[in-house]
């Protein structure tokens, strides 16, 4: 299914329109906008945007122009929809449609679009309502599920309610509903024994015991202590141990339902640290920066930032081989605070909180905790770690590469060099995990999807959907889903699902 799923691309696209005063007032497209997605990698491939003329201009009433703000004075130079219609043709059909309550509205207005001009529609390969997958799988957490209360909650900003603004304001909050959701999982609902906590290779979150990356075997082999070797890589099809030194913490009571709803959830660190490349064998490392945002759980809105860099005691460890990778000299962190005078900053930001960050099991608890043995410290302790290494390789695979090395995700995804800098670092991490999460979440909607056999889907069983103040609930949608005729749900066999209710609806109100 996934490979079937990678071969079409993702068209995101929107719809403004004139809004009916009466119910049997028709409605006339005002502006399209679209943006089409590489499915394997969400790189944007292509935009589209354009106002639209209707043939009667007295369908822009007020109430239309107060909800979009589109006047006749700006569509009295603009194509009519005949004249876009071939262009629009072309960016949908044979391609999976995606947007917001698309189903619903933007589908059947452009059927009835294509219908006007008597053109057969455009048909999808599949359709990913994400009213309906947000609403099943992320739930009301931000009260109704309109595009713009979502949008508010993740603080992306006012919906401008024009289409290509709303289109990519749509992908974001997939992004961001995608990644919170992802995270979840590596937070279990556990208590922790005293004796300490090692990283579970299957999940991505820390648990008794050593583990690998081979299924859910655990595997005691050590993983050598330096991610700076290069040649090591991990793969499901290869026995690499990560061995983690125990760590103590404090048992964990917890509720799950809270824990799911993003209750009482602790604060998530992102972090990453820099460090002296050993160049002789039994060589320290040294710690050279440290950098780390603090996310808010339940919407990875970032609450704060620190970054400092950090002088070593021994600044011989500077080394060619370690400027060469990080580029920090000796000269810069020649007037830096030592980590024995930063120590207290870091473990507040740390201890007892949920740590991110990539191979940080292996490698910066490491670090750290050597930092504070040598200075004499009990070294801040996590809630639970959630090491983005072990759980991309394990839910994302190896479509990215080596997936050891940062600098490949964020390259297949577009995300620019890898800066070897601390607090760079764990911001490009954390939209790693947003783009892997983001490609699980549209693929698992796909396979979700309810298929005709024209292969267009519109899903009347995957989640609630709104239509107008009325709430379908799932088991509702599901038995409609399993008794409805592909003629009732595809009318005119066109793909297109026609509203349930005849109630006119305000686009995004």
């Amino acid at each position: 299914m996934v490979g079937d799923v990678n071969q079409h691309e993702i068209v995101f696209f929107d719809l403004e329109t004139t809004i009916p005063y009466r119910e049997k007032d028709a409605y006339a497209i005002l502006e399209f906008g679209s943006i089409t997605l590489c499915p394997k990698k969400l790189t944007e491939l292509g935009s589209y945007e354009t106002l639209v003329r209707p043939t009667d201009m007295s369908l822009i009433s007020r109430r239309s122009m107060d909800q979009n703000g589109i006047t006749p004075d700006d569509v009295l130079s603009m194509p009519t929809f005949e004249e876009i219609a071939d262009r629009v043709y072309n960016i949908l059909h044979g391609r999976v449609w995606a947007g917001h309550d698309i189903s619903r509205f933007d589908c059947v207005r452009l059927r009835e679009a294509f219908a006007e001009i008597k053109r057969p529609p455009p048909q999808p390969k599949r359709i990913i309502d994400t009213l309906v997958s947000l609403t099943q799988k992320f739930g009301r957490r931000a009260g109704n599920m309109k595009l713009k209360s979502l949008a508010a909650y993740f603080g992306l900003g006012r919906q401008s309610h024009r289409s290509l603004g709303d289109v990519r304001m749509n992908f974001e909050v997939v992004k961001f509903c995608a990644a919170v959701l992802f995270l979840e999982p590596s937070q279990p609902d556990t208590s922790t024994e005293n004796n300490g906590a090692s990283l579970n290779a299957v999940n991505g979150y820390r648990s008794n015991g050593n583990a690998s990356l081979e299924g859910s075997a655990l595997n005691t082999s050590p993983f050598p202590s330096n991610r700076n070797i290069e040649n090591v890589s991990l793969s499901v099809d290869e026995k690499v141990g990560l061995s983690v030194d125990k760590m103590k913490r404090d048992p964990v009571q917890s509720n799950e339902a809270n824990m799911i709803s993003g209750i009482n959830q602790p604060e998530i660190v992102f972090f990453d640290l820099e460090t002296t490349i050993p160049v002789q064998k039994g060589q320290p490392y040294a710690i050279l920066e440290f950098g780390s945002i603090l996310l808010c759980p339940k919407k990875l809105t970032e609450l704060e930032s620190y970054e400092t860099l950090v002088k070593p005691l021994n600044m011989s460890l500077i080394s060619i081989t370690s400027i060469s990778k990080n580029s920090i000299t000796q000269y810069n962190v020649l007037s830096m605070p030592t980590f024995a005078e930063i120590a207290d900053r870091v473990y507040n930001i740390l201890h007892g909180r949920v740590w991110a960050g990539h191979d940080i099991s292996r490698f910066d608890c490491e670090r750290l905790k050597e930092a504070y043995a040598q200075i004499n410290r009990p070294p801040p302790e996590p809630k639970r770690i959630i090491d983005t290494l072990v759980l991309l390789t394990e839910k994302f695979g190896r479509r990215a590469g080596n997936m050891k090395v940062m600098a490949n995700l964020a390259a297949y995804f577009g995300l620019g060099r890898q800066s070897h800098r601390s607090l760079g670092d764990a911001r490009m991490n954390l939209e790693v995990v947003k783009c892997c999460a983001t490609v699980l979440f549209l693929e698992s909607s796909q396979q979700d999807s309810f298929t005709g056999s024209n292969g267009a889907s519109v899903n009347a069983g995957n989640g609630e959907r709104l239509e107008g103040d009325h709430v379908q609930t799932n088991e509702a949608m599901v038995k409609e889903a399993s008794t409805t005729t592909l003629s009732d749900t595809f009318s005119d066999h066109t793909g297109f699902a026609e509203p349930a209710s005849k109630k006119a609806r305000i686009k995004g109100a």
